[in-house]
């Protein structure tokens, strides 16, 4: 949403920092654009495409997705 002059005037000093900082990955640390680096909201923060999904399938290798089955011939 545009801010006016007024509104802009308005903001304290935090909510300046806030508003013109640019989100860094919680992992990496690089600048997170949207387009090319992606911007995966995780709790605490923002996550690139590549930290997140490199955490995701650590997860998934540590509690696969799987229906429990009875092996044959075991």
């Amino acid at each position: 949403m545009p801010l006016s002059g007024v509104e802009l005037m308005k903001l304290s000093e935090a909510e300046l920092l806030e508003l013109f900082q640019p989100t860094k990955c919680l992992i990496c640390g690089v600048t997170l654009h949207e387009t090319t680096t992606g911007c995966r909201k995780v709790e605490g923060g923002c996550e690139c495409s590549d930290c997140y999904f490199k955490t995701f399938s650590e997860e998934l290798e540590r509690h696969p997705i799987a229906v429990p089955r009875m092996h044959r011939g075991a």
